[in-house]
């Protein structure tokens, strides 16, 4: 039975490929450095986005807290101490009022997506040099 089995493995054109597995290795590395590649540019550019956008986000919040009066309010609030016990609801509700709240969250948001992508990047950077 056994030398059926062999006679018929030898009548077959089966040869093992010898390198099948760097093939794969070599596959997988570089599905691995495209993605790593794809990662880093779509990071980098969300980055400079985010950068770009807080520019002119942060001087239009400086004009909104001129505008509303905000700045002179707090100033109201920490020339007189007296102030603040007698007027103090008022006062909060005053600067509450006067918060450029959209701006603000806009602002918030713009840096956690730059700290997002600048970690992502971080993260991107150190599996390539594990990769390498």
């Amino acid at each position: 039975m056994e030398n059926q089995i062999q006679e018929l493995l030898s009548k077959t054109s089966y040869h093992a490929d010898t390198d099948f597995s760097q093939k794969i290795w070599l596959s997988i590395s570089k599905k691995q450095k495209q993605k790593t590649m794809y990662t880093r540019v779509l990071y980098s550019i969300l980055s400079i986005a985010s950068c770009a956008i807080l520019i002119p986000v942060c001087s239009t919040i400086a004009t909104q807290l001129q505008e509303t009066g905000f700045i002179q309010y707090l100033s109201i609030a920490f020339s007189d101490i007296g102030s603040i016990g007698i007027f103090g609801k008022q006062l909060l509700y005053a600067l509450g009022e006067a918060l450029p709240t959209l701006s603000i969250a806009l602002f918030l948001f713009l840096v956690a997506s730059l700290v997002f992508s600048l970690k992502e990047l971080l993260k991107s950077q150190t599996q390539r040099l594990i990769i390498a």
